[in-house]
């Protein structure tokens, strides 16, 4: 059993190690529910678990393993004594977080628990973290964008140039396309000649980036290797020509020493199958010599191309550089890669024998050492990882193979799953996985070290013809994926890592809103989800699945009493919802047609919807027993040129819309027809050859990335466009101010006066964005926008706008902070005042929530694991330098206009803890300071208190102790009886007396009060009386009618008849008294007179 022991505290010391360096990470999905009691802990401190380390691991196993009465003859405790233990061992947590622990782990309820019980525990929660982590390590990316490219024939290579800071594409035809590294915008194309070759004839194979020189090899069909400098701007020279090859290089590769610059290796394959190699010695001075004919340093050897034979470089004639060549394949050389780890090249062809081939420099000059991998149909491409040190093979037979390189005669791990020949693969070296995509336009994603397929990304690229060519590149600082189809390029961005960020919804979020009245972010996504989230602690309350089916959420709103909840679809209906969510009623738009809903708004009576079409959709909601609605005519009709994207109401009778073409139109709720049109900025009408207006496709001005067209100017169409509107309302009432504010097209933000139907202010607010969208504070200070990119802008507009003033304002308003919120476009924004706290709340499409405050700090994510608590936001401390910075220079600008490529965190963002300026040591008043604070005692923070009565004296019983201890506490005197009020000893000085109040006959003052016995009695009661009426009135029908039939002779019968039936009547009255009186119990003295008033009566 000792043995067992050990054996066990070993393993989980060894599987630990691991796990415990992660124990604080968050995870990516928060799953599970969480009780009130939990979440309000977790408000201030985290699981012990997730405090401990590998030390803490070693201390808890040392302390258990002492003789006891537990497993294996070791210590075991119970509930109090492992509180108390843990917390005089690890002193991380308090005995409530040890009793929690102790509570998971005894989960047979045995009340006693040992080592070994702890050690699964643990062993148990880490891989459960593991997995989780593991499982959140599956990338996402976005949706797949087509780049503008000069080309016309298939992309051969896709390559970075950091020297360029530019992406560079190379065609077959020989035009050079390079897109920036921000926007992936075309910058630059080149058109490459040959004087050996007609342009018709040029046929460019592969290119190589020289980073050390700032050049590019380019091969080309004409057997020669040309090198371009990339250094001008404005030309594009060539300086060496590599000429006389034996056959026509296919793929070509560059490697550099980074420590010593001057030495390079430039390899090529060709067709042939033969492989050479240039090894270069002084390559940062010049590649090869130049020819004795021309001047050093002349402009014409600065101009002229250097041309040199293969054969001469292969005999040694240049010293600059050697050659080693090998000629092992038996077919066309598909790539070439040289090792510097290997110190070998690598190249591969499509045969069996010699698929792949490693060769090295010998002895003898010229010849390269080889060795060689046999693989089945050969490979199309491979890649080496350096640090795992494996070559991963696309083979032609649909497995992607991992060899080691040192072992020639079996694979390490095959990875199966292509249906076709892979084509390329490519190693993410960051997140040690590997990207393949096969001859169907599938990509795939691997995990090397499990080797299984981690995501599998089909139905994002073109639709693929037979003679369709694909070439793939990834660039791992960027995370971006680049693959082309002929001659169009595509781009797919990679988002951050899910292992440290947390997805709100596992699709984009299309918006969100803010209920007011339960304190909850109501955010929907392109999934239809819709999901309930708590502010004050970012906790999930519930969520509602498949809303619209398949079709996608476009907007949400609330009722007035913000209990029903409408979502708006493509699919051209609304639907009407409680919050439990039960779906109560479906306005259809179009009768059942698509449509596209961008905007639903709710009235007192009616509820409307924009978007589609140039005319308003209204409902009336005033019955709600229907189950479908269908609109009713809107009585203004059609009032724009182009669709409404847009609307804001403005109570009570105030509606604005705005268009497409940037007509604003004003309503009147109330009559439905329009008071006003604002034109100001309204994109004019474009007439035909007969003198007609006639309209554009919105499809032809948005381009595929999501932003505007790159004109010089503003002039596109989509620059009038409004996305967004909102009314001031604490401006409604100065007809002198304007009370309306609009953005959309190109980052602009407008500020209009409906009631003087004027133009007041505008501004761009983000430059090179195609549209964005705003939100205000409920005191109209603080306007916020934020654009395509994810960023947000804070503008102080308290006086932008405020006055009459015949010209219109230009410049913007104070800019009062800006940041990066989300990767991606950002979708809804929302501002509001909780706990004394501006918040911010953003959602994009790179599928988080997040919560901000004004001031730019992050709060959380909706999501994550950890809850938080809104409170009042105090800023950090400021350094000394920051404050006189500041002082010396007030008219810098907090935050830039425009973007840089690389983008700058704004300074009053940082803040380095533990910052000093060193002037104050060589200041006279810094040195006297220093030395005060020298002779200065030093503060001390207190250790770790063991005992502390006053915390848990009630339970101990001893006497407090804590910083309270000297408060002089008396016991409570006795209670003093109060005296009774007046109105109690003496009521009728107060009241009046019960005779004044009603005697026989009128009352002294006062008219009767009206009796009511229908309030008085039983309703089952005053039933049984009109019923006996009833009776009774049948019965003298009846004696009636029977005197009519016998004459006067039975009128004295009848006289008696009468009188016994009175007093039968009498009787029937009496028993109903006394009824009402046993049914409503013992009444008052009142109440008996008038029943039998009634009675009489």
């Amino acid at each position: 059993m000792a043995t067992d022991g050990s054996r066990n505290q070993s393993s989980v010391k060894s599987k630990t190690t691991s796990a415990a360096a992660g124990l604080g990470s968050m995870s990516a999905h928060h799953t599970s529910s969480i009780t009130t009691a939990t979440a309000t802990r977790r408000y201030h401190e985290k699981t012990v678990e997730n405090l401990m380390d590998l030390g803490d691991l070693e201390l808890i196993k040392d302390t258990f393993w002492e003789e006891g009465c537990g497993y294996n003859d070791r210590l075991s405790v119970d509930r109090e004594q492992f509180a108390m233990v843990l917390s005089i061992v690890l002193k991380k947590g308090s005995q409530s977080q040890y009793a929690d622990l102790f509570d998971k782990i005894d989960s047979t309820r045995d009340g006693c628990v040992d080592w070994d019980m702890i050690a699964n525990y643990l062993l148990l929660e880490f891989y459960g973290k593991d997995d989780r982590k593991r499982s959140t390590q599956i990338p996402k990316w976005q949706t797949t964008r087509f780049l503008q490219t000069p080309h016309h024939d298939v992309i051969q290579r896709v390559l970075f140039s950091k020297n360029l800071n530019r992406y560079i594409a190379l065609s077959r035809e020989g035009t050079i396309g390079m897109w920036d590294t921000r926007h992936c915008r075309l910058q630059r194309t080149i058109k490459i000649t040959s004087d050996f070759v007609k342009p018709k004839d040029l046929w460019a194979t592969d290119m190589a980036i020289l980073k050390n020189v700032n050049k590019m090899a380019v091969g080309f069909n004409s057997k020669e290797i040309a090198i371009y400098d990339l250094s001008s701007k404005l030309d594009f020279n060539c300086q060496y020509r590599v000429t006389n090859l034996p056959a026509c290089p296919l793929c070509l590769d560059y490697w550099y020493n980074e420590t010593r610059p001057n030495e390079a290796v430039l390899s090529f394959g060709d067709t042939q199958g033969n492989v050479h190699s240039m090894f270069f010695i002084l390559a940062t001075i010049a590649l090869f010599e130049k020819p004795n004919t021309v001047t050093a340093g002349s402009s014409e050897a600065e101009e002229q191309t250097v041309s040199v034979k293969l054969e001469d470089l292969i005999r040694g004639k240049d010293k600059n550089v050697t050659v080693g060549s090998h000629a092992e394949h038996k077919d066309w050389v598909r790539q070439v890669l040289y090792s510097p780890t290997l110190e070998c090249i690598i190249s591969s062809c499509t045969k069996d024998a010699g698929a792949m081939v490693l060769a090295w420099q010998g002895r003898k000059k010229g010849k390269l050492k080889t060795t060689s991998f046999s693989i089945f149909e050969g490979i199309n491409a491979f890649d080496y990882d350096d640090k795992m040190n494996i070559i991963a093979t696309a083979g032609v037979n649909k497995n992607v193979c991992l060899w080691n390189p040192y072992v020639i005669s079996k694979s390490v791990g095959v990875l199966r799953g292509h249906m076709t020949s892979i084509l390329q693969v490519q190693f993410n070296k960051p997140k040690g996985h590997l990207l393949s995509i096969s001859k169907d336009n599938v990509v795939r994603v691997w995990d090397i070290q499990q080797q299984i397929c981690l995501q599998r990304l089909a139905g994002m690229f073109p639709k693929k013809p037979d003679d369709m060519q694909v070439c793939l590149y990834f660039h791992e600082e960027q995370r971006r994926m680049f693959a082309t189809f002929n001659y169009q390029l595509t781009l797919t961005q990679m988002l951050p890592d899910s292992e440290f960020r947390v997805n709100s919804h596992d699709k984009p979020i299309q918006c969100a809103i803010y209920n007011r009245t339960f304190n909850q972010i109501i955010t929907a996504d392109q999934s239809g989800e819709v999901s309930f989230w708590m502010l004050d602690t970012g906790q999930k309350a519930k969520k509602f699945n498949n809303c619209h089916g398949k079709a996608d959420i476009t907007n949400l709103a609330l009722g007035q009493s913000e209990t029903t909840l409408y979502t708006a679809s493509t699919d051209g209906t609304v639907k009407a919802w409680n919050l439990n969510g039960g779906c109560f009623m479906v306005m259809k738009a179009e009768e059942g047609n698509p449509a596209e809903l961008l905007q639903v708004l709710t009235l007192k009576r009616s509820v409307l919807a924009v978007g589609w079409r140039k005319t308003i959709c209204a409902f009336e909601t005033v019955a709600e027993t229907k189950t479908e609605l269908l609109p009713y005519p809107w009585k203004g009709g059609e009032e724009h040129n182009e669709d409404i994207l847009c609307a804001a109401f403005s109570g009570p009778i105030t509606l604005a819309t705005g268009g497409y073409d940037g007509e604003i139109v004003v309503w009147n709720v109330n009559s439905e027809h329009a008071t006003k049109h604002l034109t100001k900025r309204m994109k004019p009408k474009a007439k035909d050859s007969n003198g007609k207006s006639r309209g554009q496709s919105r499809m032809s001005i948005v381009s595929l990335d999501g932003r505007r067209n790159s004109s010089p100017d503003d002039t596109n169409d989509f620059a009038y466009a409004i996305t967004n509107m909102l009314f001031l309302e604490t401006r409604k009432y100065d007809k002198s101010m304007a009370n309306l504010v609009t953005c959309g097209g190109n980052g602009w933000v407008r500020f209009w006066n409906t009631n003087a139907k004027s133009l007041d202010g505008e501004w761009i607010a983000h430059p090179d964005v195609t549209s964005i969208i705003m939100a205000v504070d409920d005191l109209n200070h603080n306007l916020i926008t934020a654009d395509v990119d994810g960023y947000i802008k804070v503008w102080n507009i308290s006086e932008y706008c405020i006055t009459d003033n015949q010209e219109l304002a230009k410049e913007a308003p104070p800019l009062v902070i800006g940041w990066w919120a989300h990767s991606d476009t950002i979708t809804s924004i929302l501002t509001f005042v909780r706990n004394h706290r501006h918040l911010v709340i953003t959602c994009g499409m790179d599928q988080t929530c997040q919560v901000w405050g004004i001031e730019g700090s992050h709060i959380g994510t909706f999501g994550q694991e950890d809850l938080w608590r809104i409170e009042p936001y105090v800023p950090p401390p400021t350094p000394p330098d920051a404050i006189e910075e500041e002082s010396e220079d007030d008219d810098v600008e907090g935050v830039k206009e425009g973007y840089d490529n690389e983008y700058v965190i704004p300074d009053n963002q940082v803040y380095i803890p533990g910052y000093k300026h060193n002037t104050w040591e060589k200041t006279k008043l810094g040195m006297e300071y220093a030395v005060i604070r020298v002779d200065k005692r030093e503060r001390q923070q207190p250790g770790y208190i063991k005992d502390m009565p006053y915390l848990h004296w009630e339970e101990t019983g001893q006497p407090p102790g804590g910083p309270y201890a000297s408060v002089d506490v008396h016991p409570l005197e006795e209670p003093v009886a109060p005296e009774k009020p007046g109105f109690v000893t003496n009521p009728y000085q107060y009241f009046r007396k019960p005779e004044d109040d009603w005697k026989y006959g009128e009352p002294k003052t006062g008219p009767i009060v009206p009796f009511d016995e229908r309030n008085l009695f039983p309703r089952y009661i005053l039933e049984r009386e009109a019923k006996m009426r009833e009776k009774h009135k049948e019965e003298l029908r009846e004696l009636s009618s029977a005197m009519e039939k016998k004459g006067s002779t039975y009128k004295g019968s009848s006289s008696r008849s009468l009188m016994t039936s009175r007093r039968i009547g009498r009787v029937s009255q009496t028993r109903l008294n006394s009824s009402s009186s046993s049914a409503t119990g013992t009444g008052t003295t009142l109440t008996r007179k008038l029943s039998s008033q009634v009675g009489a009566n």
